[in-house]
């Protein structure tokens, strides 16, 4: 996750929460997300955020009930999310997913959402991440993944797509295939003084079959509750049994 982590760190952070939009509402769709699907604390009320980031999903398990352990390798973005958080119940925790069953044990949940299952670096990490999570969860405990939906190949302009625009600032990403990864690029525009200035970087996203994720967790043991695509999000929630 070398350059994931140093394009998070140089570059997406700082207008990641200006990206995502008011974190507030974002919050309260997750907990109904979470409401939706019978996601609540029972025999541990132990949490796991895999790539918690600013602390959308995060701050949504707190309001829940849950005691929530939030990892992610973004120092900045963790920043963000101690400065929202508030009362007690939260540990967070700065370092690799990949590393997560180090800090996490007998959870009611487990959830990797937002875009960072792809940011592993093969599918068989993905297969290790899923079988773990499946040892540290609870009977009856639930398994919540969002990722993004790279099956269909975008070519010629499609390629160029406009992610989020104001007065002041515009965010393009620029997706180049190959068979097993998409390279996305990150243009984004400031203006300041009235001149604008142009700051890009450069990472790898896993394009991750949503078929493959499902067999895999149906091997694993899981029970599949929702497989969905939504807003190109695919969405999985699955339940040890």
């Amino acid at each position: 996750m070398g350059n994931t982590k140093e394009h998070y760190d140089n570059h997406l952070s700082r207008f990641y929460s200006w990206m995502t939009g008011d974190i507030e509402t974002s919050v309260s769709q997750f907990r109904e997300f979470l409401k939706q699907y019978g996601v609540e604390p029972k025999e541990t009320r132990r949490a796991a955020d895999l790539g918690a980031g600013n602390g959308i999903q995060t701050l949504a398990l707190t309001a829940a009930g849950f005691e929530v352990t939030a990892i992610d390798f973004c120092y900045a973005l963790l920043c963000e999310l101690k400065a929202r958080s508030t009362g007690t119940g939260l540990r967070i925790i700065c370092d690799d997913i990949r590393n997560f069953a180090r800090y996490c044990d007998s959870c009611d949940a487990i959830l990797c959402c937002g875009d960072t299952l792809t940011h592993l670096e093969s599918i068989d990490e993905v297969t290790e991440l899923l079988i773990s999570a499946y040892g540290k969860l609870n009977t009856g405990g639930k398994l919540i993944l969002t990722f993004r939906d790279y099956t269909e190949e975008l070519t010629g302009t499609d390629r160029f797509i406009h992610v989020k625009s104001d007065a002041n600032h515009i965010l393009t990403c620029v997706l180049d295939y190959d068979d097993a990864y998409v390279n996305v690029t990150d243009l984004f525009y400031e203006l300041n003084e009235n001149v604008w200035s142009q700051s890009a970087g450069t990472y790898r996203k896993l394009r991750i079959p949503r078929g493959f994720v499902a067999q895999t967790l149906s091997s694993a043991g899981f029970g599949i509750i929702l497989n969905d695509v939504s807003k190109g999000m695919i969405r999985i929630i699955a339940e040890k049994v």
